[in-house]
């Protein structure tokens, strides 16, 4: 092959995206790469005019240290994928990896066909329980805050109550001897889930922090970002795309499944259907979370995720008992055993609906409440589920 053609191929070469290059060595490629495409389409070669003999003996001059310098550029970017991919690509790595705040951690679970009741039995997960994961609905009034304690001592907080809730939740975590949390997620902007969660972030360490795709809807919210910001702590948007074939997994416990379940890409007309909704499993017991999550998004949960990824043992009851939650459909499919409500005492929005009580009841399902039982904390030891008393 003639010179002029490898000093053409070489100028034509993308700019290498492979993980194995580093920043090093696309920097020294895009120097080279522009020298030669500079010198090779200048098509002038120095001393005469193209039609001269003095200008032809140019150009093959020319053509000679194209040539030189387009083998220079292959063999150092030969060299350099060699090198870089012996080394495991350690400089591309701190140099091009998106931040914890660009990053999905989270991963797809195994497809199902969306809408497909999937039969009874959910995925199996080869898992050999060990322990017990201990789940503990605090007592936070009208508002809502959960703390999830693995067998191998991983801590999940879900939601951080109402403005003012924080003393009761700090209590609570240094008792239970809580110095760091490995997972936050913050379900929707409104302030009764959110609202101590500014004074949760200053206070503790947190590995990751999920939250939905909203704007602030109140000044807890916009309190939170603050906060996330200042502790730089790694915050997920979770939410799922058109593209996605199953729920999102967080990996947070060695042995516990957690998946989300919703909100999905989009918009709701209510800022509470942007409610993660996560149902944590361990062995053959599971927990859903549903947030403050309405009928709307149950809807569509429903029609989008087979069915068994609902099936849960404890139904933590979305929108306080609401009546606009719960719908007939989404309690059925997640067929729960204990259902807990958490509500404010003689609270002003009449939670939890009779209506909402009526429907888990002629379930067969064990209803417990904030209101009237206090603190519920919940033992799953992978075969069987039990209320700690």
């Amino acid at each position: 092959m003639a010179f002029d053609n490898i000093a053409g191929l070489i100028v034509g070469l993308p700019a290498p995206s492979s993980p194995g290059l580093s920043f090093w060595g696309a920097t020294a490629y895009n120097r080279i790469m522009a020298q030669t495409r500079n010198q090779h389409t200048g098509a002038r070669a120095p001393g005469g005019s193209a039609g001269s003999r003095r200008g032809r003996r140019g150009s093959r001059a020319f053509a000679g240290r194209t040539a030189a310098i387009a083998a220079a550029a292959l063999l150092l970017l030969v060299l350099l994928f060699a090198v870089d991919a012996r080394l495991g690509g350690p400089f591309l790595r701190s140099y091009a990896t998106p931040q914890p705040t660009q990053m999905a951690a989270a991963t797809l679970s195994p497809a199902g066909t969306a809408g497909d009741t999937g039969g009874d039995e959910t995925p199996s997960t080869g898992m050999s329980p060990e322990g017990v994961l201990d789940v503990y609905f605090l007592d936070v009034g009208q508002a809502d805050c959960a703390f999830l304690e693995a067998p191998d001592g991983s801590t999940m907080l879900i939601d951080a109550g109402n403005r003012g809730d924080f003393p009761v939740i700090d209590a609570f975590l240094r008792a239970q001897d809580v110095e760091r949390l490995d997972v936050v997620v913050a379900t929707h902007a409104h302030a009764d889930h959110i609202g101590s969660m500014a004074e949760v972030i200053d206070s503790y360490d947190i590995g990751l922090f999920y939250r939905p795709d909203q704007t602030a809807e109140s000044n807890s919210f916009a309190d939170m970002l603050d906060a996330l910001a200042a502790r730089d702590v790694p915050v997920i948007i979770a939410k799922l795309l058109p593209t996605d074939t199953g729920p999102l997994c967080v990996d947070w416990a060695d042995g516990v499944e957690t998946l989300i379940l919703s909100p999905f890409d989009g918009t709701y007309s209510s800022a509470n259907d942007y409610s993660i909704v996560l149902r944590v499993r361990y062995g053959e017991t599971a927990v859903l979370f549903a947030g403050d999550a309405e009928t709307a998004a149950e809807r569509i949960l429903l029609k989008a995720l087979p069915h068994r990824y609902l099936l849960a043992d404890v139904l933590k009851v979305g929108h306080h008992g609401a009546s606009t939650s719960t719908c007939d459909a989404f309690l059925a499919a997640i067929d729960p055993e204990i259902a807990v409500i958490s509500c404010g005492a003689d609270n002003r929005y009449g939670h939890p609906s009779q209506g909402t009580l009526d429907r888990l009841r002629s379930a067969g399902v064990t209803v417990y409440r904030t209101d009237e039982d206090g603190q519920i904390h919940i033992a799953l030891d992978g075969t069987a589920v039990r209320v700690v008393e």
